[in-house]
């Protein structure tokens, strides 16, 4: 067929490309020029589709180098909120918060013999009821249990399982 042979800008026009696209891909040997630098349009289509194709099954190039300029620019922020002391590690904040939650138990179930102090008359069903309440209580709070992802990042820090040094702040 005679016209299934095309010029450069033909090309371009048939898969609404630039011609300098269409130039890259015949230089990385995608389309396939004759000797009179003419393009076979069966093959440059075929070509042109199954590039597209495999774009569709595999992040592109474009995708990659953003993926890549996203997490260099955490990694950045994340060493600049460190360097600001902004983020504090795990294992303080663990240490931590381990003994706040420890001494507000100590003081919830120390309300008991507080309130017996201060109302001495008070009978002691109300206080065994109130000691009960308590501790329910504590123990509600036991089970609550922390947020998915940070008993995800705790558990995993406690394991060993960090891939990186970034998981030792929160």
């Amino acid at each position: 067929m005679e016209h299934s042979r095309v010029k450069i800008t033909e090309l371009a026009y048939i898969l609404d490309l630039s011609e300098e696209m269409v130039r890259r891909h015949s230089r990385a040997g995608r389309f396939i020029r004759d000797a009179d630098k003419k393009f076979e349009v069966r093959q440059a289509v075929q070509a042109y589709f199954e590039m597209q194709h495999d774009s569709q099954l595999e992040p592109g190039l474009t995708e990659e180098r953003t993926r890549l300029t996203k997490y260099q620019a955490d990694k950045t922020y994340l060493e600049l909120q460190e360097k600001r002391r902004e983020l504090w590690p795990v294992r303080i904040c663990l240490m931590y918060f381990s003994e706040v939650v420890k001494s507000a138990q100590q003081e919830l179930l120390s309300l008991k013999n507080e309130v017996k102090m201060e109302y001495p008359d008070i009978e002691d069903k109300v206080l065994i009821y109130l000691d009960a309440k308590i501790r329910e209580a504590l123990e509600r709070a036991a089970h609550r249990g922390a947020p998915p992802d940070l008993a995800k990042a705790v558990n995993d820090w406690n394991t060993g399982d960090n891939d990186s040094a970034d998981d030792d702040n929160i």
